[in-house]
């Protein structure tokens, strides 16, 4: 996956982000996502908590489009 291709699956829609490792973070559509050339930042509610979350694009399992956070 590449910086484009991650852009265009994340616009203006919600997306789970499945990683390599079994981590799965929700993106809220119009949530500000920092895209950088080999990675992506965005924030993450843990526990109630908002937290920043750097992924690779390499560690990225799979991108579902209009998903419905878990839990």
């Amino acid at each position: 996956m590449n910086r484009e291709e991650f852009q265009r699956l994340i616009d203006d829609r919600p997306v789970v982000i499945r990683m390599n490792d079994g981590r799965e973070y929700y993106i809220a559509a119009g949530q500000n996502v920092m895209v950088g050339d080999f990675n992506a930042g965005f924030l993450v509610n843990v526990d109630g908590v908002k937290r920043n979350a750097i992924v690779s694009f390499t560690n990225i399992a799979s991108i579902t489009c209009g998903a419905a956070p878990n839990g």
